[in-house]
């Protein structure tokens, strides 16, 4: 993963952690949200919702080039790193009725291979059976590998592996996998749309992104997941389920866009696997990204207008920086350390519609030991290189809320003052103490960060210098893959 180094990273470190077998190690961001507390919204949609276009878009974010896996990739029965296989191309286990169905042992191939051929052949059946031809473009295509996947039933099946799902069937995430692992049979980019209760799949097709949807209703549909969630009331023929589904939701939800799969060959989308064969499902969560001002640009490089809604009787808020995938961990911010933030900042001052403040909230790990007294400690805030300290900060607050299973969410909050905040240019926050005999510390959440470019968000003391980490499971909450960080 290219790194673009800033003048202002010295003392700083990179957070790599690995993710899972499947992913590998990634870059982790502190969990900073700038939240933009604006007049009123851009545009109220019929529907009540809020709307706002264009604004605080990070115009330089990107997503490294990795490229899409191919039949000669290696699969987990040849690395623990590699793709993840299904279980028709696995040995059948005597204590599991499932699997074995592509198997057979004097096969060569791989059990990667095996997949790879039989979702290839599983495709060009189809086209034959159309009459797909040379000048059938590659829409027509996606639009008719989408129907197939939509109308594929029958009863559900363990394994939501592409393969085992065309062989049985699955529900939504599992047929949104298989249409993303058809669609890169071709080469052509897709990735699947996850939210808590639904996953939808939005391909790439020159250059501009399609959502499709595998619900009765229209499954291709002429616009991306960014603009059909905002606005469904312009597409024509909608369901009327697909209408409510979308008009009643945001895409900040979880970590909608699903990423592992397009880059990883990572089919096993939210949660961390089944009991069943855990070899192939194991951590099957895997990477994505919320869409935020500070992720739009990075999602749709192509697009001219970034619509970002938020559900009707909300304030007009508008939050960038959101942390995004299912994993997290903690990161114990002790005394002498420092962490630091860089966000973008675009237009201030709209006399159309200017940002009334702007707040900074830094989420903690809920539940567990926060123990900074500043009144024993001098704890302090720098914006953009100017130092405050806590004792004479107006405003700031840790804020305590309960989610449905009654656990607490900690956010440190901090209004940030706008005289210091530079327009149309990055900002950078930074947060510790350089004093140390106290042992007070902070529990701060952390979650990998694929976009570019990346800035070191970490600053440790000298002894001891803190580069290596281990992240451990623990027990799940809801979908999430939670993690405790400690330091070796």
């Amino acid at each position: 993963m290219a790194k673009k180094i800033y003048k202002n990273e010295i003392g700083y470190e990179p957070i790599e952690l690995k993710v899972c077998d499947a992913v590998g190690k990634m870059y982790w961001s502190p969990a900073w949200e700038i939240h933009f507390h604006y007049s009123h919204f851009d545009e109220v949609l019929p529907d009540g919702n809020g709307l706002f276009i264009n604004r605080q878009v990070d115009p330089g974010s990107y997503l490294p080039e990795v490229p899409l896996i191919t039949r000669a990739s290696a699969g987990i029965d040849e690395t623990p790193t590699g793709c993840h296989v299904s279980l028709a191309s696995l040995p059948p286990r005597k204590e599991e009725p499932y699997g074995g169905e592509l198997y057979d042992p004097s096969d060569s191939r791989t059990a990667h291979q095996r997949d790879w051929d039989a979702l290839v052949e599983w495709r060009e059946n189809l086209f034959a059976k159309y009459g797909v031809s040379e000048n059938t473009s590659l829409l027509e295509k996606v639009g008719l590998l989408a129907e197939y996947v939509r109308s594929h039933s029958g009863p559900v099946y363990a394994s939501r592996y592409p393969v085992d799902v065309l062989l049985h069937s699955s529900y939504c995430v599992g047929k949104a996998n298989a249409l993303v692992a058809l669609l890169h049979t071709m080469g052509v980019p897709a990735r699947t749309i996850n939210l808590r209760d639904h996953s939808l799949v939005e391909v790439c097709v020159d250059g501009r992104w399609y959502l499709t949807d595998n619900v009765p209703g229209v499954t291709l549909m002429e616009a991306s997941a960014m603009e059909v969630f905002a606005t469904p009331g312009t597409l024509k023929g909608l369901s009327e389920q697909q209408m409510k589904y979308y008009r009643e939701r945001e895409l900040h939800s979880n970590s909608p866009y699903n990423l592992s799969g397009w880059w990883h060959w990572h089919f096993n989308q939210c949660g961390r696997g089944l009991k069943l064969s855990r070899e192939p499902l194991l951590n099957g969560a895997g990477i994505g990204l919320c869409l935020d001002p500070s992720t739009a640009k990075a999602l749709y490089p192509d697009s001219e207008r970034y619509l970002f809604k938020v559900l009707k009787d909300n304030p007009p808020v508008l939050i960038t920086c959101r942390k995004h995938s299912w994993y997290r961990a903690g990161l114990r911010l002790l005394e002498g350390q420092w962490i630091r933030k860089r966000f973008y900042l675009g237009n201030l001052h709209d006399p159309k519609n200017p940002v009334r403040k702007v707040v900074a909230v830094l989420h903690l790990i809920g539940g567990e030991a926060q123990n900074m007294d500043t009144e024993k400690v001098n704890w302090f805030l720098k914006v953009n290189g100017t130092s405050h300290n806590l004792k004479e900060i107006k405003g700031w607050n840790i804020r305590k809320k309960f989610d449905g299973l009654m656990i607490p969410r900690l956010a440190l909050e901090f209004m940030l003052p706008l005289q210091e905040l530079k327009e149309e240019d990055y900002n950078t926050l930074e947060f510790g103490t350089d004093e140390k005999g106290q042992g007070q510390f902070l529990h701060v959440i952390i979650y990998p960060d694929p976009v570019l470019p990346y800035t070191s968000p970490f600053m440790p003391n000298e002894q001891p210098k803190q580069t290596y980490w281990n992240v451990n499971p623990e027990p799940e909450l809801r979908n999430f893959a939670i993690y405790q960080l400690e330091v070796l």
